[in-house]
């Protein structure tokens, strides 16, 4: 009789192997499901940060905190390294994009929070203005390693009202126009308008009128075209138009500008978030060059037309019809907006430490990252100094408070 090897005969029993395989795989495949499942949710939360901060930066009324707080709960959740000694290969140029997308938007918040302050030569003000300078110097540095162009603008724009804040006019001139360049060459309309805001806001400040009334109507066609139609633009403008005139004495001029700036300012950002949901004039998405997860960015798009819908259905004053708790967007910004009042000492605490504020809500901030342990070389297209303005102390105090106008959001 031929000899039989352990395991090669028949054997028309039940296969315990393969059925211990095929509940191996069910498990493989639940935890798979899982693990998707846990990304998505992260995902949902992500894009609710990202539309709660742009929304409350730059709608009316402002909440320059709760903004900060929103984009900070965004960076946690996509934040790449800053240590240069470690790879970065992991890292695709969509991830680095956001996150300097993120930065240059809270950097941005950081500095209104100077501006509507009541002194913005006070401590808490010169911090706060080191701390948008560095959040600056993050988005810079993170889009020259996404080579991003456009984000690489954002960032010297924004550095570029900083220095501007700081009476550096010559530094300030030369942020704006690399910016400009950039927006040029990348046909990027809505960033194009914002620096000449920025040019026109810079030229006032040196007494040069005529080239602040052409900067600011150069704004004012750009954001009124088809191809961009920007009524938060168009608000902007006209607010800079009628700053000029009225140093002009020009009360006629004036006084037709700050109505038109009423007029197009009357839901200005719900405007823009309804009929630029794809576009970078409603959704921050779209401003970078890389193209950003676009699943995030349709949760984005998602969050941003609930909170139009949440808004709308929101009762008039004195009207007997109750709020649906279930609204969880209405009822995130109702209690963000009911902290607006916060000042700007104990935003800076907050925000420094990490620690929870005591305010009538209780307002809560995230630490801010700490400034990376070296610089990036930078592109060809943005050869700004950043070594030279890396601290709070190279921000110099104005001699007096500058007038605030309507510069760039």
């Amino acid at each position: 009789m031929e000899a039989v090897l352990p395991g090669t005969g028949l054997d028309d029993g039940p296969d315990d192997e393969e059925e211990d395989t095929n509940f191996f795989l069910t498990e493989l495949e639940a935890a798979a499901r899982a693990a998707s499942a846990a990304a998505a949710a992260k995902l949902r939360v992500l894009a609710r940060h990202i539309a709660l901060g742009s929304f409350l930066l730059y709608g009316n009324p402002p909440v320059f905190v709760a903004a900060i707080q929103h984009f900070t709960k965004a960076l946690k959740a996509v934040q790449p390294s800053q240590d240069p000694e470690l790879p970065t290969n992991s890292e695709s140029p969509a991830r680095l994009a956001l996150a300097s997308l993120l930065h240059h938007h809270r950097g941005v918040a950081l500095r209104e929070l100077v501006v509507v302050s009541a002194s913005t030569t006070s401590k808490a003000a010169v911090a706060c203005t080191k701390h948008a300078f560095e959040a600056q110097r993050h988005a810079l540095e993170l889009a020259q390693r996404a080579q991003d162009l456009r984000l690489q603008a954002r960032a010297a724009k924004t550095m570029g009202l900083l220095l501007l804040d700081a009476h550096a006019y010559a530094s300030a001139l030369t942020h704006q126009q690399e910016a400009l360049q950039i927006a040029l060459e990348e046909k990027d309309r809505e960033l194009e308008a914002r620096v000449y805001a920025n040019l026109g806001n810079l030229a006032l400040a040196q007494v040069n009128f005529g080239h602040a009334l052409s900067c600011h109507h150069r704004d004012l066609h750009l954001c009124s075209s088809k191809v961009l139609d920007c009524r938060l633009g168009r608000a902007r403008a006209h607010r800079n138009l009628s700053i000029v005139y009225a140093k002009l004495h020009r009360r006629d001029l004036q006084v037709k500008h700050e109505k038109e700036a009423h007029d197009a300012d009357q839901n200005a950002y719900l405007n823009d978030i309804v009929t630029h949901q794809g576009t970078s004039a409603g959704n921050i998405c779209f401003q970078p060059s890389s193209d950003i997860d676009p699943a995030l960015v349709d949760l984005v798009a998602q969050n941003l037309a609930e909170i139009v819908r949440g808004l709308s259905a929101q009762p008039t004053p004195g009207s007997t019809v109750e709020n649906n708790e279930d609204d969880s967007i209405s009822s995130a910004l109702e209690n963000e907006w009911r902290t607006a009042g916060v000042d700007l000492e104990a935003a800076i605490a907050a925000l420094s430490t990490g620690t929870q504020v005591e305010t009538p809500t209780q307002i809560r901030e995230s630490r801010l990252t700490s400034p990376p342990k070296s610089l990036t070389a930078l592109s060809r297209h943005v050869s700004i100094r950043i070594n030279n303005y890396s601290s709070a102390g190279s921000l110099t105090q104005p001699e007096e408070p500058l007038h605030v106008q309507s510069q760039e959001p």
